[in-house]
């Protein structure tokens, strides 16, 4: 559902001109799933239930609005709950509470042309997304001048392997995306092989960001969804998923 949103605002929330700001963006203590920003600079909070809108949800999305508002005193925030289905009863709460909301099927997020399967999309590459969550952000224990050290490129991959962002990312769906698939081709035309050096986790990579989400995101969404092994020096994919990757 967040990722059809994404690609589709206009078709899920029906206005104009928004533009991704970030997604899972922390504001204080809270999480909220989608922040968008119109054409007149004004935000839009979302938050987004699979299933039938709880109480929980129903209730929360207050907290996070006053919580950006308190953060962002000069900033117009408008907020907005998007589920499959929302009882008649929450319906006229959040009315009463001035709150947007929007019930969206099933079936017609699972119908979206942009669907290829059961959980993979045709693009989606999220590494151009930005998620601004600083505390989720932070890279740990890099290991000074690891781009001439693999022992110390191997400390980084065990690292950022186990970096709780990324890990909550990768592991909730066993697919690839197409995107990522390219990606992560590109990376093997390098090495003009499958197999990817611990030397790979450099230092440059890690602290660059956009190195950071092109040359290693890619390799450690496939790793925790078990497309390789390790082997000595150098994580190798396994042979079951060469033929997904075209590197001739």
């Amino acid at each position: 559902m967040e990722d059809l949103i994404v690609l589709s605002p206009k078709r899920y929330i029906n206005e104009d001109g928004l533009k991704l700001v970030a997604r899972q963006y922390r504001i204080g203590k809270y999480i909220f799933d989608l922040l968008f920003e119109d054409r007149y600079k004004s935000k839009l909070l979302v938050e987004i239930q699979k299933g039938t809108l709880d109480r929980n949800h129903t209730y929360k999305i207050q907290d996070y609005r006053d919580e950006y508002k308190q953060n962002n005193p000069t900033e117009f925030i408008d907020v907005m709950i998007i589920a499959n289905n929302i009882p008649s009863e929450r319906k006229e709460r959040l009315s009463s509470w001035g709150i947007t909301f929007i019930e969206i099927t099933e079936s017609r997020f699972l119908s979206d042309p942009l669907f290829v399967d059961r959980n993979t999309l045709l693009s989606a590459d999220q590494t151009d997304i930005p998620v601004i969550d600083q505390s989720r952000n932070i890279i740990p224990n890099l290991v000074e001048q690891s781009n001439i050290d693999s022992i110390g490129g191997r400390r980084n991959f065990e690292n950022i392997i186990e970096w709780k962002k990324w890990k909550d990312e990768s592991i909730g769906d066993l697919n690839m995306t197409v995107g990522r698939i390219k990606q992560l081709t590109e990376i093997f035309k390098a090495y003009k092989s499958f197999s990817i050096p611990f030397s790979h986790y450099s230092q440059d990579k890690m602290r660059n960001s956009s190195r950071r989400n092109y040359e290693i995101y890619p390799i450690i969404n496939a790793f925790h969804k078990g497309f390789f092994t390790i082997e000595n020096d150098s994580i190798v994919l396994k042979p079951k998923y060469f033929s997904l990757f075209n590197i001739s």
